[in-house]
């Protein structure tokens, strides 16, 4: 087998993710939709469940966004009582966001219907592919960790 150059692989690779990544997004987009959520929305929800209580400023640096979007963000959250403002208790301007009942069942439907999609995908691979992908995916999350900021 000839061996690819780089540009070619980058080429192919290019071609082929975003479909592999819209098929995931298609196949999570139910819970999300049934929520009325987007993507930064589910993704905040996704962080407090995950690390417990955020201040607004931490909730910024994890989605490299400005205050103000977060803020917005968390509005739309608080409004539809996904989340709670939970003043400081040394002080009460630094607030803390932390999640509801009713976000935490979003948040646990999503993840269900994203365990399902992957199980749907990956039972079409056999285990030695399964393993390999597996393998790839811990590299490139090894060499991304090593090239951030």
């Amino acid at each position: 087998m000839k061996q690819q150059s780089i540009d070619e692989y980058v080429e192919q690779v290019v071609r082929v993710l975003p479909q592999v990544i819209r098929w995931f997004h298609v196949n999570r987009a139910n819970a999300l939709t049934r929520a009325q959520l987007n993507p930064a929305q589910f993704y905040v929800l996704d962080i407090i469940s995950e690390l417990g209580e955020q201040k607004m400023s931490q909730l910024s640096r994890k989605l490299s966004v400005s205050l103000p979007a977060v803020t917005r963000i968390v509005d739309k959250l608080f409004a539809e009582k996904m989340v709670e403002r939970i003043p400081g208790e040394k002080d009460r301007r630094v607030i803390e966001i932390k999640i509801t009942l009713k976000g935490k069942k979003i948040v646990a439907e999503f993840r269900k219907q994203r365990q399902q999609a992957f199980k749907d995908i990956f039972s079409k691979l056999c285990e030695k592919d399964r393993q390999d992908y597996l393998r790839i995916l811990r590299t490139l999350n090894e060499v991304t960790l090593q090239t951030e900021g």
